[in-house]
């Protein structure tokens, strides 16, 4: 992890860049006066997140801020904090569409510690693919993968370290997974990235992005449909190329 004074100073770049000054000083003044009432803010999951981590024996939990992460390239501060998803049966997300995950390959842009990945597998993907930027974070991901305690059906999981607007992707059905990972900047290039691969691909594609800061961008792609709209999620499709 950066040391603290690298912390503190990505922290103030990133709060410059996204709330501007004023913004800024009014986040700084409200969280100084959270604390001086002593609570800080909790991660409304919380629980579920301690349940989830206790249950399957690994290590999920919490939230890292952006600023703390293990990234030395320049393009960190287009990155978001880490922050566990809540338990999703992905099973009833994906049921609407018809899809054959044993026919489909499933990528999480942004994987953190692997949490999504161990849910997925659950299902029998033909693979189930996390792609990471931070190197700590990839590794707690692969480490919880391995000492992982719940249903595993997909035939394979790995995680890839590396740069989700870089990111090869699989050929075959698609699911691309995301909750809230990157800003605008990052996102418009998975947009044109994907845009891309569909343009002559003849497989499905369903975009599942939680926390929908940036659905604007995905509404007004051209190469996509929009087939679940809510504030807690988006599913958007791509219908292969015949």
């Amino acid at each position: 992890m950066p040391n603290l004074a690298l912390r503190v100073t990505r922290r103030l770049q990133r709060s410059l860049r996204t709330r501007g000054f004023v913004g800024s000083l009014a986040h700084a003044l409200d969280a100084l006066g959270a604390h001086l009432r002593g609570r800080a803010p909790a991660h409304p999951d919380a629980a579920a997140d301690d349940d989830f981590d206790r249950r399957f024996g690994v290590d999920t939990s919490g939230v890292i801020p952006q600023a703390d992460l293990d990234v030395d390239d320049p393009s960190w501060v287009h990155g978001s904090a880490y922050v566990a998803t809540s338990p999703i049966d992905f099973a009833e997300v994906l049921a609407p569409f018809a899809l054959d995950p044993a026919r489909a390959a499933f990528v999480d842009l942004g994987c953190g510690k692997g949490r999504v990945l161990m849910m997925a597998g659950a299902l029998p993907f033909e693979r189930v693919l996390g792609v990471e930027y931070s190197q700590t974070l990839a590794d707690i991901a692969r480490r919880n993968l391995a000492s992982y305690r719940g249903a595993r059906r997909a035939q394979s999981i790995e995680v890839v370290t590396g740069d989700a607007s870089a990111f090869a992707y699989p050929e075959g059905d698609l699911v691309v997974f995301m909750y809230h990972p990157f800003d605008e900047v990052v996102m418009q290039r998975v947009v044109d990235a994907l845009r891309r691969r569909q343009r002559t691909s003849p497989h499905r594609l369903l975009v599942l992005y939680f926390k929908p800061v940036h659905a604007a961008l995905w509404q007004a792609a051209d190469f996509v449909e929009t087939r679940f709209e809510s504030s807690r999620y988006s599913v958007y499709e791509a219908a292969p190329v015949t």
